[in-house]
């Protein structure tokens, strides 16, 4: 603001005693609430000024706080929580935008209002993208325009940390809701494996035991033995699906990479027709324990969605750990389709679908991606640091 001297004056003059009286830690006296706001600005000028336009809003108690530079700026911060950062453009060898930058990289939820001294797009353009919630001229600043930005900057903040907060709880409640689902799911398979299943598994022993002593006239009864055998074992089969549908035992007795091995060893028995290319390029103990049911259901739910619509002759299964980042691929050659004439919440291929997939990987803090054209099959991506 160094050329417009004139306009400066005359608000100094309004001050009173001078800067001397203007100490960085007291509040000025307007009101109840009180805001706290850094100021980032290489003149001290420019701060008796804006200082002096805040003391004229009324119902707003404000506590400016002065950096004179990027590394002050950076000081303060690190000590001081605010509610509003006012970032001059021009900083010396740094800016203003470099500095919104290191702001956001360190996680610092408070707004950010641009200054700049001469209008220029192009700044403009680069402070939204950057984040900015507003650009002010100096040269076009009033106590009025002041107040307006402050207060529909700080209070849009607000909103958005508000609806972060909601979503942060929805995505907390979304995952315990999966959790209990699995763990019911967990609980009912095992009651199928460890009580029906085991209670017919008797049935037929027994039966099989009373055919090998039964005279010939039992033998040549109604309804053979042999055919009640057949539909107990028909009836173990079925109670078997069920259970490693509901929760696959052999995850939780021998884990991921066992359980992947035989889910798609049945899925390659009964879909023989598509070729499956397995790569499992990890240990068992590579897998953080709760990501195992997370990556045995997006790899079961995205082999039922190539069964049942792509109508494919290939399939490749990939998981790897490069450093700290597990990688899942399921890629086929079928049919594909547009992304967009599927798009959420249209989806629901068979189970948790499309959008149960990605749900599971961002409550897991993973990142899902698919991939697909039309006759150029598809390609399920999914990854996790570890």
């Amino acid at each position: 603001m160094n050329h417009q001297r004139c306009r400066d004056k005359r608000l100094l003059e309004g001050i009173g005693r001078g800067r001397h009286t203007l100490d960085n830690d007291s509040p000025i006296p307007m009101g109840d609430q009180t805001m706290k706001i850094l100021l980032v600005e290489d003149d001290e000028d420019d701060y008796v000024i804006l200082r002096k336009m805040l003391s004229q809003i009324p119902g707003q108690t404000y506590n400016l706080e002065w950096a004179s530079g990027f590394d002050d700026a950076l000081l303060k911060t690190s000590r001081t929580d605010y509610d509003l950062f006012l970032v001059d453009y021009r900083l010396g060898i740094q800016n203003g935008l470099e500095l919104l930058q290191v702001l956001q990289g360190r996680g610092y939820p408070a707004p950010v209002i641009l200054l700049t001294g001469k209008g220029d797009y192009e700044i403009d353009l680069q402070a939204m993208k950057s984040g900015a919630s507003e650009y002010l001229e100096k040269g076009d600043l009033t106590p009025t325009l002041l107040e307006r930005s402050i207060r529909y900057t700080v209070g849009h903040s607000r909103n958005l940390q508000a609806i972060r907060e909601s979503e942060r709880q929805l995505r907390k409640l979304s995952e315990k809701l999966l959790n209990a689902q699995e763990n019911e799911r967990k609980i009912v398979a095992r009651e199928i494996h460890d009580g029906l299943g085991s209670t017919l598994t008797a049935i037929r022993y027994a039966l099989e035991q009373r055919l090998s002593t039964a005279d010939p006239d039992l033998r040549s009864a109604a309804i053979p033995l042999e055919q009640i055998i057949e539909m107990v074992r028909e009836a173990i089969g079925e109670s078997q699906r069920i259970s490693s549908s509901l929760r696959p035992s052999v995850l939780d007795d021998l884990g991921l990479i066992p359980a992947l091995s035989s889910l798609t060893r049945e899925w390659g028995r009964i879909y023989g027709d598509i070729r499956i290319d397995k790569q499992l390029e990890v240990s068992e103990d590579d897998i953080p324990e709760p990501l195992k049911i997370v990556i045995f259901r997006i790899v079961q739910e995205s082999l039922n969605n190539i069964s049942k619509h792509s109508r494919a002759s290939k399939v490749l299964l990939r998981l790897t750990k490069t450093g700290d980042r597990i990688e899942l691929m399921i890629a086929d050659d079928g049919l594909g389709f547009d992304l967009e004439e599927v798009a959420f919440p249209k989806v629901c291929l068979s189970g948790m679908g499309l959008a149960g997939m990605r749900e599971r990987a961002d409550l897991s803090s993973g990142n899902f991606e698919i991939h697909s054209e039309k006759g150029k099959g598809t390609v399920v991506r999914a990854h996790w640091l570890a």
